[in-house]
């Protein structure tokens, strides 16, 4: 299982934990998009800058990678 160990305490680690779950499960797929920040903002019931530092540690771990549009 992939970790939320090097994120901070705080709102991101639950949002960290949440998308690696549904990675884990299967319902997220290699390529697929995962939502815009203000859409898991919106999901997740946290700020954009709180997803935005949950995403930044996923792309950290290589988990995720951004890209534009």
């Amino acid at each position: 299982m992939l970790g939320t160990g090097n994120i901070k305490p705080g709102r991101a680690r639950p949002a960290v934990a949440r998308i690696l779950r549904r990675i884990e499960q299967g319902q997220l797929q290699p390529g697929q998009m995962i939502g815009t920040e203000v859409q898991l903002a919106q999901q997740h019931g946290i700020s954009r800058m709180t997803v935005r530092r949950a995403l930044d540690e996923l792309v950290a771990q290589h988990v995720i990678e951004r890209r534009p549009g």
